[in-house]
Formats: structure tokens, sequence, C-alpha cells
């Protein structure tokens, strides 16, 4: 697919860009021909991640872009994904992100501080592998939700979740968001987040934290929208939502 930024004069690259693509042409042109390229053709796609694509740093996003592992997916799960949804597979998907039980669905009633974000997360540890699939979703009682999923190479599944609630966190304090509420099925995380429950992990500040999570390149190795675990953590906020949700990445 070809991808060039608005207004650029670059000629159009018709490739998959990605760690390969970069490595192919960092290998024929030099840095300096790179970083002109990404310049151009790249800083548009971060507006969500640097509010403003012209105060980007050209390194950040060469070091990010370089991390980005996107999945392939074959023509049988393409196929799959294609299928239009029951209402059966959308009531089940919401009910996945315990505990949020579906609010509005059969008489259930969201019980949600009208001023505070609540956060639900879910990791699977993927098979025969040292990785985490990670889905998070954050909502607000007027229905503005937040929707991520991640794959995190972490030591075991509470670390996997602390990385993925960092995540969140971020790109809600990029938005003004102070006070954040968080809820799995132990209960123990609004305990971790009031400092009531101490943890093994290094306290730094917020930016000191999200600065050292992008330089390992753990944030962005990120899902595609069609990938089963993004598609079924969207259904479950949508349905929570009453509309259709948007994906944001910080």
């Amino acid at each position: 697919m070809a991808l060039t930024s608005p207004g650029s004069t670059t000629e159009s690259l018709a490739v998959e860009p990605g760690k390969d693509w970069i490595v192919s042409l960092q290998a024929q042109h030099g840095s300096e021909i790179l970083r002109k390229q990404l310049s151009q053709t790249y800083q548009w796609l971060f507006k969500s991640l640097f509010q403003d694509p012209k105060e980007a740093n050209i390194g950040e996003i060469e070091e990010t872009l370089m991390g980005i592992d996107m999945p392939r997916l074959t023509d049988e799960q393409k196929a799959q994904l294609a299928e239009p949804l029951t209402p059966e597979e959308i009531k089940e998907a919401a009910f996945q992100l315990h505990p949020l039980k579906a609010p509005g669905i059969d008489g259930h009633i969201p019980i949600l501080h009208p001023d505070e974000w609540w956060l639900f997360i879910e990791i699977v540890k993927k098979q025969g592998k040292d990785w985490y699939g990670g889905a998070a979703m954050a909502r607000k009682t007027d229905g503005e939700v937040i929707v991520m999923a991640r794959s995190l190479q972490a030591d075991d599944i509470v670390s996997a979740r602390l990385l993925l609630a960092r995540l969140v966190l971020y790109r809600l304090q990029r938005q003004g968001i102070t006070k954040i509420w968080c809820s799995d099925k132990c209960k123990k995380w609004r305990a971790v987040f009031e400092g009531r429950i101490g943890t093994h992990w290094t306290k730094r500040t917020l930016q000191e934290d999200i600065t050292s999570i992008i330089r390992s390149l753990q944030a962005f190795g990120f899902f595609t929208g069609t990938h089963p675990l993004s598609k079924e953590t969207k259904k479950a906020a949508t349905c929570a939502a009453s509309y259709r949700v948007a994906y944001h990445y910080p």
C-alpha cells in the first residue's frame, strides 16, 4: 500500500512500511536519507502520540518505528474476521471484560463514579511464547472510551498488566485526566494505585516511566485493528458504550 504524508512531495512508497523496509532504506541510502523520508512520510501518523507532529523528535520517531512489529493474518483469519457479528457474539464479548458485566445489557447497571475513569484490563498468555496479549478499556460515564490492545513482553502476567495499565494512564494524562480507578478480577489494582499495597517495581515519575517503556520499544508492539484480540475488545467496548468505538494509541 502506498503511503505519503499530506502535501508531501516524496514519492509514494509501494511497500508495507515496517522494520524490514526501514532497515533496507537505511542500507541503500544512509541514515540522512532515512531521516528525511521518515520526517516527510511519517510525522503525520504520530498526531495521537506527540499531539503536534511538528514537535515530534525525528530520533524518537525513528526509534519507535524500528521496534514496531505488525502481526500478519492468514487468509483464513481474514475471512473469519469478515463474517458478520451475531447479537450473542457481541453480548459474550462484553461479558469477557470482568467486572464490567456489560452495563446496559440485560438490566445490568454500571457502577461508575460520575467524574472518574475506570480501567478494565485483560491479559492472555500467548501459547508457547513468553509474550502476553493484552487488552484494556478505559471508560467514563459520558460514554467516552479508549481501547487498546498490545503485545507485551514481560516476566509474568502481573508485570504485563502493569505495562498495559501504564500505557492507558499515559494516554489519559495527555487528555488532562489525572484520576483513574483500576479494577480487575482480583480487586487489588485499586489498592496498588492508591499506594496501599507495595510492589517491587521501581518508582519513577510518570514521564520517566513512559520514556523508559518507549526506549525499550515494548510500548509499540501493537496489534492491528483487525487482530482477533483487538476486535473482541472493541466489540466489548462498543457494546458497553452503546456506540461504535474508535481505537486510540498512546
